[in-house]
């Protein structure tokens, strides 16, 4: 087959932008900066580039805010942040991460809706996940709510609360580095969801793409922030017939790609660390056989072949 020269469609990706009117910090483990009060400037640069060019969504991987020393003020930045999504001239589609989360998920869902974001949230039945899918020119894109069953992401007292609780006390983070409270896990509603989800697919002879916050394989991440149920999803992507072909990620600043039973997985550069005044965002460009990711900033472009 003669790979084609023009894409099908082409769509923008941004992770872990933080902002937060509050000053940078240096963390000292990894040497690199956290510049939150810049944050706000670089999602604008990465608006205005992709209102210069067709695409036919854009995505922001989780947390587009850090979280700030008091309710109003976190309220706050993230008034400031929607403002910025407003000037955003496709379509844009929200992904939670365990930072959007210092405010109520529904009030944070809300006003990311209220500055364009697409998708709905699904019934409070499936486990109050904001999880919800679309389909692009034979692609079916998932978008999964990691922060499903977590400690910041649920009522205190709930169910999903109260199993996230358990999950830690269960899984002492001695044995199990990745339990640690900024993680969480999908909880099994949302989990036979997702199982239906590539099932239709399937059936419509669609390819999928993933988008999560949280990574799933070591390759990933550092093994402190893994998704808590990381091998059960990886198991589900990576089935056979699974007719996944990318799971995209942030949460973990660094970055990171592996290619694994036919998928690739890859966690985006965290834009709180980019370097002071440089954008970091990428280009994916969906061809019939392959991506090709044009990556801006820190994000290293590749091409990622289809090899089902």
């Amino acid at each position: 087959m003669t790979s084609a020269t023009e894409p099908l469609f082409s769509f923008a990706v941004v992770a872990d932008v933080q902002f937060a009117d509050k000053p940078s910090e240096f963390i000292e483990e990894i040497g690199r900066w956290r510049r939150y009060p810049e944050a706000k400037q670089k999602l604008e640069a990465c608006v205005a580039a992709w209102n210069k060019i067709k695409l036919a969504f854009t995505v922001s991987l989780g947390d587009i805010i850090d979280g700030n020393t008091t309710l109003e003020q976190t309220q706050s930045d993230l008034e400031s942040v929607v403002s910025v999504l407003r000037t955003n001239q496709h379509p844009h589609y929200d992904v939670l991460g365990n930072h959007c989360l210092r405010l109520d998920k529904a009030y944070v869902i809300d006003r990311l809706k209220s500055g364009g974001q697409q998708g709905d949230c699904l019934p409070a039945g499936i486990d109050g996940a904001h999880c919800y899918s679309f389909v692009v020119r034979g692609f079916r894109f998932v978008v999964l709510d990691g922060t499903d069953i977590s400690l910041y992401g649920c009522l205190p007292g709930s169910p999903s609360f109260e199993l996230a609780k358990e999950w830690l006390r269960t899984h002492p983070v001695t044995d199990h580095p990745h339990a640690q409270t900024w993680n969480s896990a999908i909880g099994s509603q949302q989990t036979a969801w997702l199982q239906k989800e590539l099932q239709t697919a399937c059936t419509m002879g669609q390819r999928v793409v993933v988008f999560c916050h949280y990574p799933i394989v070591a390759e990933m991440a550092d093994n402190v922030h893994l998704l808590w149920n990381h091998s059960e999803i990886y198991s589900i992507l990576t089935s056979p017939n699974s007719p996944v072909v990318a799971y995209l990620a942030g949460h973990y600043h660094r970055g990171g790609f592996a290619e694994q039973h036919k998928v690739a997985f890859w966690t985006v550069d965290g834009a709180v660390e980019s370097p002071e005044g440089s954008a970091c965002y990428a280009i994916l460009h969906m061809y019939p056989d392959r991506i090709e990711i044009q990556g801006h900033g820190m994000v290293n472009s590749r091409t990622v072949s289809f090899l089902k």
